[in-house]
């Protein structure tokens, strides 16, 4: 029996600039799998507060509605999948701000530490952009436990 994929993305890659293009995924589980004993029961007793409110502080030139923004929400540092009940990190640097009880400049060096470890090259798979309607493809991904990280664009 196939069960339809809950909470999946997909992009098509049918139309690239000459250049970019490029991503890699990172599963949160396998990041997790590689943490230490002692690290991951650190990690099952915290919860993150996650915020689109960073963006507002954009310097790339994104003329911010602030209003848009949602309240910070609080989640679990580490989820079950809902499909496999596998552990999987469940924090990423553009949403996760700090732990909860924590201040900010606290949770800074153990965030930065997590994201690290979860895209480490064993961790992540790349996708490269195709660069001719030719070569295009479709993607799918469930949205639970990877992480996408755009590569910087090569010219």
């Amino acid at each position: 029996m196939i069960r339809p994929l809950q909470c999946a993305r997909s992009s098509q890659r049918a139309h690239l600039p000459p250049f970019g293009g490029d991503a890699l995924f990172a599963s949160m589980t396998a990041a997790y799998e590689g943490l230490s004993t002692g690290l991951k029961a650190t990690l099952l007793n915290l919860n993150a507060i996650h915020s689109d409110g960073s963006f507002a502080e954009s310097k790339v030139g994104i003329d911010a509605e602030t209003s848009a923004f949602r309240a910070p929400t609080k989640h679990p540092v580490v989820i079950a999948h809902p499909d496999t009940g596998a552990p999987c990190l469940y924090v990423n640097g553009d949403f996760t701000v700090q732990f909860e009880g924590w201040s900010a400049w606290e949770s800074a060096p153990l965030l930065a530490m997590l994201y690290a470890h979860a895209t480490r090259p064993e961790y992540t798979c790349a996708l490269h952009g195709k660069r001719s309607a030719s070569q295009s493809g479709i993607n799918f991904w469930s949205s639970i436990q990877p992480v996408r990280i755009t590569l910087p664009m090569r010219v």
